[in-house]
């Protein structure tokens, strides 16, 4: 017996830290995102290191054996490019084939929830065959840059953050509190970026699949289409449909023009208050040129690495949209588990059937009540014609004892 109980369908409820389940799912490839980890934070401190070569490399062209140390410093600077080769190598090798392994996984357990899904699930706004396969295909490979993409590039960004801080601290600490004082700037256009890309990513990502839902019913019906000459109508769907999407696409550009060339903006200035302040300590004996040089590097070098990963905020952004709409999916309950164990087996099936005080609603319309206390049976071996009005409920009944549906109250009886 099946007794009827009203679905919870959770689909619109938003989950939480998909960051964190994505690095539970990409668990298995830890060694993987340990070496690619290494090669992020070796990536980062070439900057600073760099910013040191290149402070010292300007004294070079005062000195009477040119040549001779000429060739040493070019020597440090290709060691240097190195070094920066190998580290971005591995960081990007290493996470994109974990992120790629993390993309599979994804995609057989996303897979194999929607298949063990009921008919019900179907039915409901947002979950056509067009929509799923969206998702299946492009949000897997989307979650890669709210995880393996922004690993790699966190945590160059921290390294190449500090490293820079203290070198420059350790240089001069008036000069760095000076160059510093225009990074908040920076960040902030970097943040209000992220945001306003965090928003625009659901509202892009809604029109897209809207488009990708009617591609795929288009196509799937080109039969139908070209038969009742259906052609014009399906295109002008489709333009609408993607018509948001570029809607939001465009104020996306503009927007995060508009912040990245502000963090620009500030960056060059940064660049100006820091050389007249150097200018300043340097006349007053406090500091030398180098050190100048190596201190102002030192910390634009790590903001620019900061501002690097706030670039990649749009991709951030869509991949936590997408995280979210696959973990929704993932988590969808179950009112009928096709594949479960705990029903209980008949030794001998006759063929009765019966339905008792069963009310039905579709779980897509609610509001219709397709079957009302019916009560209906039905003998091994009997030929019973449902006859009634389109509407009435006759194959309702059908799906009923075939369980696609559960009863919302009442049971369907089998032996």
């Amino acid at each position: 017996a099946a007794s009827g109980g009203d679905r919870a369908c959770d689909s619109g409820a938003a989950t939480r830290h998909p960051v964190w389940r994505t690095a539970r799912v990409n668990a298995p490839e830890w060694g993987w995102l340990l070496l690619g980890a290494i090669g992020a934070g070796a990536a980062g401190v070439s900057y600073p290191i760099y910013s040191v070569l290149f402070s010292e490399v300007v004294t070079v062209f005062y000195k009477a054996n040119l040549r001779q140390v000429v060739w040493k410093w070019c020597l440090l600077f290709v060691a240097l490019g190195a070094l920066n080769f190998a580290a971005v190598l591995t960081k990007t090798y290493c996470l994109s084939r974990a992120g790629e392994r993390l993309t599979a996984r994804l995609r057989r357990l996303l897979f194999r929830a929607l298949v063990r899904q009921d008919i019900g699930f179907f039915d409901a706004p947002g979950n056509e065959s067009g929509a799923l396969c969206a998702r299946l295909a492009t949000d897997t490979t989307q979650i890669q840059n709210v995880w393996a993409g922004a690993l790699g590039a966190n945590i160059q960004a921290t390294v190449c953050l500090a490293g820079g801080l203290a070198l420059a601290f350790y240089t001069s600490w008036k000069l760095t509190l000076v160059t510093a004082s225009a990074v908040p700037a920076m960040v902030i256009g970097a943040i209000i970026d992220n945001q306003f890309m965090y928003g625009v990513a659901h509202r892009h990502g809604a029109g897209a699949e809207a488009a990708g839902q009617i591609a795929a019913e288009s196509i799937g019906a080109c039969r139908t289409i070209f038969a009742f000459n259906l052609q014009h109508s399906q295109v002008q769907r489709y333009t609408q449909a993607i018509a948001s999407s570029r809607k939001h696409s465009v104020s996306k550009a503009l927007v995060f023009g508009l912040c990245f060339g502000f963090s620009q903006f500030s960056m060059m200035g940064a660049f100006a208050l820091a050389f007249w302040y150097g200018g300043v300590l340097q006349r007053a004996g406090d500091i030398s040129m180098p050190h100048v040089l190596r201190c102002i590097f030192a910390v634009l070098t790590g903001a620019i690495g900061v501002g690097e990963v706030f670039a990649l905020a749009g991709d951030q952004g869509e991949g936590s949209k997408a995280a979210e709409r696959v973990y929704r999916l993932l988590d969808a309950p179950r009112g009928i588990d096709c594949t479960g164990a705990s029903g209980l087996p008949l030794e001998l099936v006759t063929g009765r059937a019966a339905l008792e005080e069963v009310t039905f609603r579709y779980p897509a319309r609610p509001e219709a009540c397709v079957l009302q206390r019916l009560q209906l049976g039905f003998a091994a071996g009997q030929k019973v014609a449902l006859l009634g009005a389109t509407g009435c409920g006759k194959s309702t009944i059908i799906s009923l004892l075939l369980r696609y549906y559960d009863p919302l109250t009442g049971r369907v009886l089998v032996e």
